[in-house]
């Protein structure tokens, strides 16, 4: 990186996902310090052994300031500098942390592209430090002792399962890692409002009074009585690496003030719920879910319901509702709300739906469902599963602005004429038709299989980039190698994947 400026208070990387090298000497004056997933080199606090060293070697370093211009030191001499409040390294970064800068407030290990190499222990922590985050540290597991009052939020590492012994008195948030076993105090914080528990976490709990926010592996089997809690948002969730979750006790009355219940991933859940509360604004059920459902609140804003069930839904559903999912399994006649905007037709439903009515802005839309589209922003085409089948577009609506099919995992028809009112098209992992004819007013253009890895089939020559194109993704295409011909000045993300050798 060369010489920094001595002014510098920021330094940001972490989307340079290959940037790997020696830092130098950094500013004085720099307070947040943010890495990408490749960085792997020291970052030492203590230039020299003992802190009185540590100590002249920070006013020596000062002093030269005026006198000549910072010079990228020796490995040894890569240091911290005492005035850092936030520090968050990447995935591969694996050398000792500490001792830290008692400044430092905010300690972030690892991204969110993948488990985090770090595995060294922390030793004493900053005095100041407000929030540790090792969430996705997959080596780490070492005792953290003597967690200072200052601490707000603490996240465990997946692998990290020794006891914690002692919370800070005004701990905010607290996320155990999936394989935390071991019990914790008696007597939570009272301030504790975020609770996650691990996937392996079975211990029995007393919740504190102000709990918002719960979050329940799954594998926890004892019962929780949450009407007298003030929680806005239950999760019952799977690990990491779990399929589903195995919570199956009966909730029982809901809390008044419960604002998101989901059940998503809670596979062996399957009991009547309670009254909704008059508060809640998002149902979420799990796949084997099959139980007719309460009276639904008015002001209920999201359903998504799971591919078991198939009873009837109320004649009428809540006006609010804005988003309504439904499984592979329903296939009952429905009355949609008139403000609804999202919508999932399952693979099995046949019934006209009057969608010309609606407002929609998002449709995504199962094999079985024949009927005419309505005008749309956002249009994405699923299979159901891993289904060999394919299909070929028909007539689109003129209003498109979105085009995805990266949940059918099997398309791979020509595209035809699109609308010109495309500006988003994001095409999936069986796609290989040339792309010659895309619109004017195009602005992003991805082929991915819609997760983080795996390889894309495209490999053919792309024609005339439209004009406007700001993004082109073709970094998981491990087969393209084309010339690109002329990209417009108008683009400002393009990322290539293994095979391309042409020049730029």
């Amino acid at each position: 990186m060369g010489t920094l400026p001595r002014s510098l208070r920021v330094l940001d990387l972490p989307r340079c996902r290959q940037f790997n090298h020696l830092l130098g000497c950094l500013p004085l004056a720099l307070r947040e310090l943010r890495l990408g997933a490749a960085f792997n080199q020291p970052l030492l606090h203590a230039p020299l052994p003992a802190a009185q060293g540590q100590q002249a070697a920070a006013q020596a370093l000062c002093a030269g300031l005026a006198a000549e211009p910072l010079q990228p030191p020796p490995d040894t001499l890569v240091r911290l500098p005492e005035t850092l409040t936030e520090l968050h390294v990447g995935e591969a970064f694996d050398h000792p942390l500490g001792p830290l800068p008692e400044s430092l407030t905010e300690l972030q290990v690892g991204g969110c592209s993948g488990d985090s190499c770090f595995s060294h222990a922390l030793g004493p922590l900053p005095a100041a430090l407000r929030i540790l985050d090792l969430g996705v540290c997959a080596a780490y597991n070492h005792a953290l002792y003597g967690l200072p009052d200052t601490l707000r939020s603490v996240c465990l590492g997946h692998m990290g399962d020794q006891p914690l012994l002692h919370f800070p008195a005004r701990l905010e948030v607290l996320a155990l890692g999936d394989s935390f076993d071991a019990a914790l105090p008696a007597v939570l914080p009272r301030t504790l409002r975020e609770l996650y528990l691990g996937n392996r976490f079975n211990a029995p709990l007393t919740l504190p009074p102000g709990l918002n926010l719960l979050a329940i592996g799954d594998r926890y089997p004892h019962r929780l009585d949450l009407a007298a809690l003030p929680l806005k948002k239950l999760y019952l969730r799977v690990g990491r690496c779990s399929c589903d979750c195995c919570f199956s006790h009966a909730l029982g009355p809901l809390p008044a003030a419960l604002r998101i219940l989901d059940l998503s991933t809670c596979a062996m859940y399957n009991h009547a719920l309670s009254s909704l509360p008059d508060t809640l604004r998002e149902l979420r059920l799990d796949s084997d879910f099959d139980q007719p459902l309460p009276q639904l609140n008015a002001c209920l804003e999201v359903l998504a319901l799971g591919d078991a069930f198939d009873a009837a839904l109320p004649a009428v559903l809540p006006r609010a509702l804005r988003e309504l999912h439904w499984g592979n399994g329903f296939n009952a006649p429905l009355t949609l709300p008139p403000r609804l905007k999202v919508l999932t037709i399952g693979i099995s439903y046949t019934h006209r739906l009057d969608l010309a009515a609606l407002s929609l802005k998002e449709l995504r839309v199962g094999r079985s469902y024949a009927n005419a589209l309505p005008p749309l922003e956002v249009l994405t085409l699923s299979s159901g599963g891993y289904m060999r089948l394919n299909l070929t577009l028909g007539a689109l609506p003129h209003s498109l602005e979105t085009l995805d099919t990266t949940c059918f995992a099997n398309f791979s028809s020509a595209l035809g004429q699109l609308p010109e009112s495309i500006t988003c098209l994001n095409l999936g992992a069986s796609f290989n038709q040339a792309l010659e004819a895309l619109p004017a007013a195009l602005t992003e253009l991805r082929i991915h299989n819609g997760t983080p890895w795996g390889n894309c089939s495209f490999n053919k020559p792309l024609g005339t980039v439209p004009p406007s194109l700001r993004t082109l993704d073709l970094d998981q295409c491990c087969r393209f190698n084309h010339l690109l011909g002329r990209l417009p000045r108008t683009l400002r993300k393009l990322r290539l994947g293994a095979a391309f050798n042409q020049p730029l």
